[in-house]
């Protein structure tokens, strides 16, 4: 991602379309339910089954239910860079904007881990 010199985190625009750009990367996560209740039935405790679990709520309510199913993956794995970003999709959508920005700087972190 590119990082403009005179970034600040005031900075509304770029903040903004950082907003934009995470919630048209979540349209490529296009699940259905039934996926996450059989990962879920076939993997109890998986993190990827919450995480799937949390885009199917986040398309249909954008509530808090996606936020606490991507904080439950998260839980199980710590180092799930997806789930902080649509935490933080959800967070926003909620108006928990400093949580929102808390989970993309993390994410972002976690993205540049080699």
């Amino acid at each position: 991602m590119y990082v403009p010199k005179n970034y600040s985190s005031n900075n509304r625009l770029f903040r903004k379309d950082m907003l934009v750009a995470r919630l048209e990367g979540l349209f490529y996560y296009k699940f259905s339910r039934t996926l996450s209740d059989f990962v879920l039935a076939n993997a109890p405790g998986s993190a990827d089954g919450y995480f799937v679990r949390g885009v199917d709520y986040l398309e249909e309510d954008g509530g808090d239910n996606a936020a606490l199913c991507f904080s439950q993956a998260i839980e199980i794995d710590p180092n799930f860079v997806q789930a902080y970003n649509n935490r933080g999709i959800a967070n926003a959508l909620l108006g928990n904007k400093q949580r929102a920005e808390d989970d993309f700087i993390k994410s972002s972190e976690l993205a540049f881990i080699v």
